[in-house]
C-alpha cells in the first residue's frame, strides 16, 4: 500500500502545486434560528471560516487512485477565523459584527412582513410582543408602520444587538462541539473521515479536479466524463506539458472549500 504513495511522491507534489484549487483554510456552514419563544422569526445561514493546518491534509490510497484528502477528524472547529453570511463575503468579519447583526435584523423585519408566523397570533401581535420585551410600549397599525417609524425601528435594533449578539456567537460556538456533515459529504469520505479534494488515477494517468466551492456537489470518485459532478478531468501529460484546457487554467486557485454541516442552533431574541 505504501509503495504506491512512495513511488508517486514527486508527481503528487507537482499535481498539488499545479491544479489543486482550494485555499488551505476551510469554511463550515452553520444555521441559526431566531425565535421569539416558540415562534420562529428568521433563519440565518452562516459560513464560519476555520483555520486549517498542514497535518489536516494527506494523500490517501483508494484502490488504483491516490487522493488528496482533508482529514475531518483533525479539524479544530473552535479555531475560528471569521463569520460570514452564506453565498456572499460582504459581511465577513473576525467577530459577529454590527453589519452581521444588521443583516439578522433586516431578515427578521422581512419575515414579519412577508409570511404568517403563527396560527395563534398575527405578525403584528408578534411585533408588539417583541417590542414589549424591550420595554417599548408603542402600538402600530401594521408592521410597515413600525418600519416607517425610523427612530423606534432603529432603537429596537440597537437594544436587540446589545442583548443577543453575544448569544449568537456562543450558540454558534456551542453547535461546533459535535460537528456532523450532511449525508452527501459523509458518503464521499474515505476511512470514515477523509474527504477527497483531488484525485489521481494511477492507471489512466488522469487527474480529477473540483471546480466548485460546495464540496458536497463534487463527486471526485466517479468515472463520468469531465464537467460531470462539478469537476474537471485532465491528463498528467497535459499538465506536465502545460497543455491544460483554458477552463481548467482559469480555475480560481483561491476557491473556498465549503463543508455543509448539520449544525443548527436557536437564539431567543426577546429582551426579557
Amino acid at each position: 500500500m505504501k509503495s504506491l504513495l512512495r513511488d508517486n511522491k514527486s508527481i503528487l507534489n507537482y499535481l498539488y502545486s499545479k491544479v489543486y484549487p482550494y485555499q488551505k483554510d476551510i469554511i463550515l456552514s452553520v444555521r441559526v434560528k431566531y425565535c421569539l419563544g416558540d415562534i420562529q422569526l428568521s433563519i440565518g445561514d452562516y459560513q464560519i471560516g476555520i483555520n486549517a493546518t498542514e497535518d489536516m491534509y494527506t494523500w490517501v490510497e483508494s484502490g488504483r487512485n491516490i487522493v488528496y484528502c482533508l482529514d475531518t477528524s483533525k479539524v479544530d472547529y473552535y479555531n475560528i477565523l471569521y463569520y460570514g453570511v452564506s453565498h456572499t463575503n460582504e459581511y465577513d468579519s473576525d467577530v459577529f459584527s454590527d453589519d452581521l447583526f444588521d443583516n439578522v435584523y433586516d431578515g427578521i423585519l422581512k419575515r414579519l412582513i412577508r409570511a404568517r408566523l403563527s396560527d395563534a397570533v398575527s405578525n403584528l401581535d408578534v411585533l408588539h410582543l417583541l417590542l414589549e420585551s424591550y420595554a417599548i410600549n408603542i402600538r402600530y397599525n401594521s408592521v410597515q408602520d413600525f418600519i416607517d417609524d425610523v427612530n423606534t425601528c432603529h432603537a429596537l435594533k440597537i437594544f436587540m444587538r446589545s442583548k443577543i449578539r453575544g448569544d449568537i456567537t456562543s450558540s454558534i460556538i456551542g453547535s461546533l462541539q459535535n460537528v456532523e456533515f450532511i449525508s452527501y459529504i459523509d458518503k464521499r469520505m474515505i476511512d470514515t473521515c477523509k474527504l477527497p479534494l483531488l484525485r489521481y488515477d494511477t492507471i489512466s494517468q488522469y487527474v480529477y479536479i473540483p471546480y466548485y466551492s460546495y464540496i458536497y456537489n463534487v463527486n471526485l470518485m466517479s468515472y463520468k466524463g469531465s464537467g460531470k459532478d462539478y469537476r474537471h478531468i485532465v491528463s498528467v501529460t497535459d499538465i506536465v506539458n502545460n497543455n491544460i484546457p483554458i477552463n481548467i487554467k482559469n480555475l480560481d486557485r483561491h476557491m473556498r472549500l465549503i463543508l455543509n454541516s448539520k449544525c443548527v442552533c436557536t437564539v431567543d431574541i426577546d429582551g426579557w
